[in-house]
């Protein structure tokens, strides 16, 4: 935001709108989810209005996603066209285990607790068949290995489990689905407290303070750690040094005694010069010539001896 103030008149103009930092401040709190909020699904199931947008001169328009078979339904007041196609994005998924990983809301950890609770579709099913794979509708092409399976048997199962579930645990049984991320934000049911400030950049800002103030502490105390433990070991490699530095006085001093008594006559030890036997080479006579040359006597030497 102090970046977008920066950039010109207009966009300073619209950066201190008291309405824009309203609605920063209502991404601050904790949201609840009423049974007038509008479950837009997750950010891959969203569908948007483009033509209702232009009708409205209102951005974005989304359409209502069905937490369970996330078919898309218009919104009431909201959306004004509507979409035309009811098909479920669930209907390729083989068993139990792949439609719930791949669920938008069933997959959200927000409703990990209440997935827990459901039964596979092997113990649900009642047609005689023991195996967790859905029905297929339609055959599968050669080149394919999707196909259009029944799935609406289980959903209408996680429908009536879920329904459940929340009147059980105090929540709203109308929209199942407990992650306020699958939600217009303006449609969740916030605190009465925070709808009525004059300044709403005033308070954002006091909450940030806040949080950086908690963050600063937390790093400080991370930081004292890290200090603390680089001072021990700037302790540790001072007396390594030292211990070095003398066990190099040790070395020098034992060398020059060395040197000193190799000084005194009779005490060092003399080697004495190796002699060996120089064989002259033959001029005219290369390497492997005068090698043989020298093998053959000794050769015919033994020979005659024996």
């Amino acid at each position: 935001m102090g970046a977008l103030a920066a950039t010109c008149k207009t966009w300073h103009d619209f950066c201190e709108d008291n309405e824009v930092w309203k609605a920063l401040y209502m991404r601050t709190i904790r949201a609840t989810i009423e049974d007038t909020s509008i479950h837009i699904g997750g950010p891959y199931e969203r569908y948007r209005d483009i033509r209702g947008e232009r009708r409205k001169n209102e951005c974005p328009l989304y359409y209502k996603v069905c937490p369970v078979q996330t078919k898309y339904r218009p919104n009431p007041g909201i959306t004004v066209n509507d979409f035309p196609s009811t098909r479920s994005v669930t209907w390729w998924h083989p068993n139990t285990r792949e439609l719930l990983r791949n669920h938008a809301c069933l997959s959200h950890p927000a409703n990990a607790e209440f997935v827990s609770t459901l039964k596979t579709w092997r113990e649900v099913r009642d047609d005689g068949i023991d195996n967790d794979e859905f029905i297929q509708l339609e055959a599968t092409l050669r080149w394919s290995v999707w196909a259009c399976r029944d799935v609406l048997p289980y959903l209408s199962y996680v429908e009536d489990a879920w329904i459940k579930y929340n009147r059980e645990h105090g929540l709203s049984t109308v929209n199942l689905c407990q992650c306020p991320e699958h939600y217009l934000f303006e449609t969740l049911g916030l605190p009465a407290v925070c709808r009525n400030y004059k300044c709403f950049k005033k308070m954002t800002l006091k909450k940030e303070k806040t949080k950086a103030e908690k963050q600063f502490k937390k790093t400080e105390k991370i930081y004292g750690k890290k200090r603390r433990e680089y001072d021990a070991a700037v302790r540790v490699m001072q007396r390594a040094e030292k211990e070095m530095m003398k066990a190099r006085e040790d070395n020098a001093k034992t060398c020059r005694l060395c040197d000193n008594l190799d000084n005194v006559p009779g005490v060092k030890k003399v080697k004495k010069p190796v002699i060996g036997i120089a064989y002259p080479k033959p001029s005219g006579v290369g390497w492997w010539d005068a090698r043989v040359s020298q093998t053959i006597p000794q050769i015919s030497t033994q020979t005659s001896s024996d």
